[in-house]
């Protein structure tokens, strides 16, 4: 599995909750790309989850945090993290962009 993709944080926040219009055809396209992948989130994609998803007034049904602390257990099993290191700010600086001309865009 050479390909991967890194998934932003609306891509996890589409594929649990129901109440979005973006929900099934994101997880309709989610089960396609699972196996074929190897599919990447970052620490800060898991913080932002944490934060939308437990808030009231931003999603229809907030979870509790121990809901979203069992999703993040679950995201971390799924996906590859990419922890935050002086590396991976050196890999997002403008001018190394080059290194990503690799990683494919999926739209919906």
């Amino acid at each position: 599995m050479e390909d991967r993709i890194f998934l932003d944080t609306n891509i996890l926040i589409y594929l649990v909750n129901r109440d979005s219009p973006f929900h099934y055809e994101i997880v309709k396209r989610f089960k396609d790309i699972l196996n074929e992948y190897e599919l990447w989130i970052s620490r800060q994609v898991l913080r932002e989850y944490a934060v939308i998803m437990s808030r009231p007034g931003i999603v229809e049904n907030p979870l509790s945090s121990e809901e979203v602390a069992s999703d993040i257990e679950r995201w971390e099993s799924i996906f590859q993290v990419a922890d935050e290191t002086e590396e991976v700010t050196r890999i997002l600086n403008v001018k190394d962009f080059e290194r990503f001309k690799d990683i494919k865009l999926i739209t919906i």
